[in-house]
């Protein structure tokens, strides 16, 4: 599924041109082992299509209950 984002350019950009976004991604069932320099690639059949570099720290644990809180497992609605 495609997707688009559209943002408001800097006075010197021209229409089309293109521009960095930093961006969060919540991800789940993905493991580091330790803070460091990491790179997420995308390949088809093979091919490197894409290649995302990141670094990751380590943080503080957040609260329990909260979206990104250990063990606040999957949302379920209450009946």
């Amino acid at each position: 599924m495609p997707e688009e984002i559209q943002a408001r350019a800097l006075p010197n950009m021209r229409v089309g041109d293109f521009t960095i976004i930093p961006i969060a991604p919540f991800v789940t069932s993905f493991v580091l082992d330790a803070p460091g320099d990491y790179a997420a690639l995308l390949e088809v059949d093979g091919a490197e299509l894409a290649r995302w570099r990141f670094r990751a720290v380590e943080a503080a644990d957040p609260a329990g209950g909260t979206l990104a809180g250990s063990g606040s497992g999957p949302h379920t609605e209450e009946p």
